[in-house]
């Protein structure tokens, strides 16, 4: 009976196929992003007595980027989740950083690996880093969003300083994203000339881009921190 009892107390899950196929590819790139963590700190912690910030930058760049344009490429999943409905976000907003991301990775970094390697001091580095982060946060936010719905709590089992976190630490970690990616364009623009002379337009011209780009991501991300710290609205899907 009182077997019985508890099951009636204890809310249906409501789960569906999707959320366990959610909670999967949340797990999997927050443990993804958490190895690249690790290892861009412990790169930049090995040459931080002699201060060689650009040699902790080659040792990210040799054993990391491979992973993180792997991580990145496959983060192109969320615009579909978006567009199908699965997960209560813009899918404008997602197209806009995923896609900004992967050009960084795979138009800029991709193509000029010695500039990345040797020629933008830190950069590439503190780019992992904050990326690395940041997705920490998130996706172990969904994780644990996720599974609090799946057991029956609807999601509201997060602990209220993951949520704090998840809502805040991209005020740091956005800027230093987007500056460290300004900052690789940057350092290819004058390279990019012996490949074609109208490249360094474009970058030129992917570098402004990332003003209107930025305020639009920012101003959402605000808005969303707004209204889940005070309350006026309830985490719903995650992505």
């Amino acid at each position: 009976m009182a077997s019985t009892k508890k099951q009636q107390q204890r809310p249906s899950s409501g789960a569906s196929p999707a959320d366990y196929y959610l909670i999967f590819y949340n797990l999997v790139s927050a443990l993804t992003w958490a190895y690249i963590l690790h290892g861009t700190v412990a790169a930049l912690l090995a040459h931080t007595p002699s201060g060689d910030w650009a040699a902790g930058n080659a040792a990210v760049w040799r054993s990391l980027h491979g992973v993180a344009l792997a991580t990145e490429t496959a983060a192109a999943l969320e615009v579909l989740h978006a567009a199908l409905g699965l997960v209560r976000a813009s899918p404008l907003t997602t197209a806009l950083q995923v896609a900004g991301r992967n050009t960084v990775l795979w138009a800029i970094a991709r193509n000029y690996p010695d500039i990345m390697e040797h020629g933008v001091g830190a950069g590439y580095a503190t780019l992992l880093l904050a990326w690395s982060a940041a997705e920490v946060i998130r996706y172990s936010y969904f994780v644990v969003a996720l599974a609090g719905k799946i057991r029956g709590g609807g999601g509201t089992d997060v602990p209220r300083w993951l949520v704090w976190i998840r809502y805040s630490m991209f005020i740091p970690l956005y800027p230093a994203g987007i500056l460290s990616e300004c900052w690789l364009i940057y350092n290819v623009i004058e390279p990019s000339k012996q490949r074609q002379a109208y490249y360094q337009y474009l970058l030129w011209f992917g570098l402004l881009i990332y003003i209107p780009a930025s305020y639009i991501l920012g101003t959402h991300m605000f808005a969303q921190r707004r209204k889940v710290l005070r309350g006026s609205g309830k985490a719903g899907k995650h992505a």
